[in-house]
C-alpha cells in the first residue's frame, strides 16, 4: 500500500485506522515507509481514537 492508501483508509474509521497501522508496519518491513508517513498515520489512528471514545459517551455526531 502506498501512503495515499493508507491515510485515506486510516480516516474511514477506527477499525481501519487500526488497519493501516498494521499495514504500515508490514510496509515498513519492506524498507518503503517513511518517518512522515508513519508519523502521520499514527496522528490519523490517533485523532480515529479520539472520535471514538467521544461517540462512545456522547453518540454519533454526525457531518457537517
Amino acid at each position: 500500500m502506498d501512503r495515499n492508501q493508507l491515510v485515506k483508509l486510516a480516516t474511514e474509521s477506527l477499525d481501519d485506522a487500526n488497519e493501516a497501522w498494521e499495514n504500515l508496519s508490514v510496509t515498513k518491513a519492506s524498507g518503503s515507509v517513511t518517518a512522515h508517513m508513519a508519523a502521520e498515520i499514527f496522528r490519523v489512528r490517533v485523532r480515529q481514537e479520539e472520535r471514538y471514545e467521544r461517540e462512545r459517551w456522547n453518540g454519533p455526531t454526525g457531518g457537517d
